[in-house]
């Protein structure tokens, strides 16, 4: 679901770096942080998942996709996650 370096070449053009560059399907619009860990349900241990990916400054805690991982994260995920999703 995510990866943390990726690199395309292709011929008659310059190397390709997407290092740390979010993945997102086409068609699926933002996505939606409130179950961090993808087990279907949202609860404690989605906050937990997502703090330690925050805390390691792991590109997946970049919740409100600015390219940093900061407090405003922090806000993107907990208002996504006390909604109790996102749709």
């Amino acid at each position: 679901q995510s990866l943390s370096s990726f690199t395309l070449t292709g011929s008659g053009m310059s190397e390709i770096d997407l290092t740390n560059h979010q993945i997102v399907p086409v068609g699926s619009g933002t996505p939606c942080y409130a179950d961090f860990n993808q087990d279907g349900g949202i609860d404690g241990a989605d906050v937990q998942d997502f703090f330690a990916a925050w805390e390691a400054g792991d590109a997946s805690a970049d919740t409100n996709l600015d390219g940093g991982i900061d407090g405003a994260d922090v806000e993107t995920f907990f208002a996504q996650w006390q909604a109790g999703g996102c749709g």
